[in-house]
């Protein structure tokens, strides 16, 4: 202990010796944010519009007939990391949390009737840290893009018809509520009720009448469907 330093004078430099060292901590972090949406930008925003989207920044559509795909890049709000978001929807269908239709020019991930988190082989929820000791935030934006045309765009290609996605689940799904949707999790209620739009939308009316049977079937609790579904099963 040196003498002459009182015990306030040793806790002000420990305190002053933290705060710098934050500092640092937080220049770094943004650098890396920086560095990694750079490549973002530059490498993965063209690689999406090589492939029909539409978009700049954190969000990009597009359109085929009457699918919308969209993919959408949310950052952590903790700060650090990011996540990359997949919705896909369909032009004559209402936004999920409302009645009304879709903005092709503006929906979100989070509008979108099917969504799931694009993840590696064997992940899920996964974040992508801007950078590491290990690796760099380069290395990081480039994992992310091999892993979305590995596993996102093969998955969007899975389910780009109408016919495609209406062949998602069955009356013996909702029946049995045994969904294993290969896109996202979907409520049995509410899947139901998104297959018999997408039929009544096709004209097959009994078809969309027997999904929305079985979905009022199994309302539960999720009281908030039931007119919709009422709405189909009473039409002409």
């Amino acid at each position: 202990m040196h003498e002459g330093t009182s015990v306030s004078g040793r806790k002000g430099n420990a305190t002053r010796l933290w705060r710098k060292r934050s500092n640092k901590f937080k220049l770094l972090l943004m650098d890396a944010k920086k560095e990694f949406f750079d490549i973002v930008k530059k490498e993965f925003a063209p690689a999406l519009r090589d492939v029909g989207f539409k978009g700049s920044g954190q969000n990009f559509r597009r359109v085929q007939d009457e699918v919308i795909n969209v993919v959408n890049i949310q950052g952590n709000k903790y700060g650090g990391s990011c996540a990359v978001n997949l919705g896909l929807h369909l032009t004559f269908l209402p936004l999920n949390w409302t009645d009304q239709l879709s903005d092709i020019k503006r929906i979100k991930a989070y509008d979108c009737e099917f969504r799931m988190r694009l993840a590696p082989r064997y992940r899920n929820d996964y974040w992508w840290k801007f950078g590491s000791w290990l690796h760099t935030p380069t290395k990081k934006a480039r994992h992310l893009i091999n892993v979305y045309f590995q596993y996102g765009e093969p998955r969007f290609k899975r389910f780009n018809t109408v016919e495609k996605i209406v062949s998602m689940l069955s009356i013996d799904d909702i029946k049995t509520k045994c969904i294993t949707n290969p896109f996202g999790t979907v409520a049995v209620q509410r899947g139901a009720l998104t297959m018999a739009r997408i039929y009544q939308h096709r004209g097959k009316v009994s078809r969309a009448k027997e999904f929305a049977k079985a979905g009022l079937d199994n309302i539960g609790r999720t009281e908030t469907l039931r007119p919709a579904l009422e709405e189909i099963i009473n039409s002409a």
